[in-house]
């Protein structure tokens, strides 16, 4: 089967935080992925990112659903920036809705650098 292109690979993250379903978020990430959203200091390796996306789950209670309202993509080389509107649903009736632009370095298949940009007082709002 042939390689996936970057824009694939990003949409493919996307499908998988829209069904919730963290395992699969977890296996488009190379083990040495720099995850850092901005407002906070980065995460090295996916074992660290697990930690992370794992704790801030259990903070809210079980993962509803999660939506990308994307707005727009751009590409250059295996870099994928998308400016979407994050919205995400939990358990406990806490909801998000946030602008972020993300950037997505792909290697092989796999997103290996993955920067969120946004204002820490919207996504807190």
């Amino acid at each position: 089967m042939p390689e996936a292109t970057s824009v694939e690979t990003v949409r493919r993250f996307e499908a998988a935080w829209r069904a919730a379903d963290l395992q699969a978020v977890y296996g488009l990430m190379t083990d040495d992925i720099l995850y850092h959203n901005m407002p906070r200091d980065p995460i090295h390796g996916l074992d660290a990112v697990k930690r992370y996306v794992d704790a801030y789950v259990e903070r809210f209670g079980r993962l509803l659903s999660v939506d990308w309202d994307i707005k727009s993509t751009a590409v250059n080389g295996n870099t994928v920036f998308i400016e979407r509107i994050s919205r995400l649903s939990w358990e406990n009736g806490h909801r998000t809705a946030c602008p972020i632009v993300g950037v997505f370095e792909v290697r092989d298949g796999k997103i290996a650098s993955w920067r969120d940009y946004f204002d820490k007082g919207t996504f807190d709002a």
